[in-house]
């Protein structure tokens, strides 16, 4: 699976993504630890629960996870 997060850094409360595969389910782990749950629609993620800080999302599909990388201002 690929997924690509734009824009990023995000400052909205919403980041695209892009992916090969169909989304079931995206969580947020900060730094210290805290798993947060996010809602996605099509290619869209909620971000707007997020406090600024820096988070691995991983991103799960029905055959897959992936990690990437986001920065919330």
């Amino acid at each position: 699976m690929s997924a690509l997060l734009y824009p990023n850094p995000v400052n909205e409360e919403d980041v695209n993504v892009k992916s090969s595969e169909t989304i079931v389910a995206v969580e947020a782990v900060s730094i210290a630890g805290a798993v947060i749950s996010l809602e996605v629609s099509e290619n869209t993620i909620d971000v707007s629960v997020l406090e600024s800080g820096v988070y691995a999302l991983k991103i799960k599909t029905a055959s897959d996870v992936k990690v990437e990388k986001l920065v919330k201002e």
